[in-house]
């Protein structure tokens, strides 16, 4: 079997993101930065022949993967598994505000977030079940291609 080749694009800049909030399940736009950081990378891979172009169902990575895969010419596929993680309560904070609000469950995260488990979240875990799941079913879908993936 021939192998993925798989390109990994964060989505572009959002506001939550300039400010360090955590935005996790949460639909947030990208911001004119970050459309501009797309405009970017689709020109950078603009010579690259992309079968397919794969995005989380979070307006911020649909919208960065449509303007990486229009050079292409591809319209975006979208998949549930390569959803950010949710962070429940912590979504729409700051790290500091995390911080002051829930400083016990911040120090997890900061000293072994595989251990956190937040209310209305998901766990580490379960979010990397969930994108080794989705990685699998790609590449087995893909195999012998070239594919973008926003997240």
């Amino acid at each position: 079997m021939s192998k993925l080749r798989l390109y990994a694009v964060r989505h572009g800049e959002t506001a939550w993101s300039a400010e360090r909030r955590f935005a996790g399940a949460r639909d947030v736009p990208l911001a004119d930065a970050g459309l501009r950081q797309c405009e970017a990378v689709a020109q950078a891979l603009a010579g690259q022949a992309v079968a397919a172009v794969y995005a989380s169902p979070l307006e911020r990575a649909r919208t960065s993967a449509e303007i990486v895969a229009k050079p292409h010419r591809l319209a975006v596929q979208v998949e549930p598994a390569f959803r950010e993680m949710a962070f429940g309560a912590w979504e729409g904070l700051t790290r500091e505000e995390v911080a002051a609000r829930f400083p016990d469950a911040y120090d997890v995260w900061r000293r072994a977030p595989h251990r956190l488990v937040l209310e209305g979240g998901e766990r580490l875990d379960e979010v990397a079940a969930r994108v080794a799941a989705g990685l699998a079913a790609l590449t087995d879908a893909c195999a012998g291609r070239t594919v973008i993936l926003v997240s």
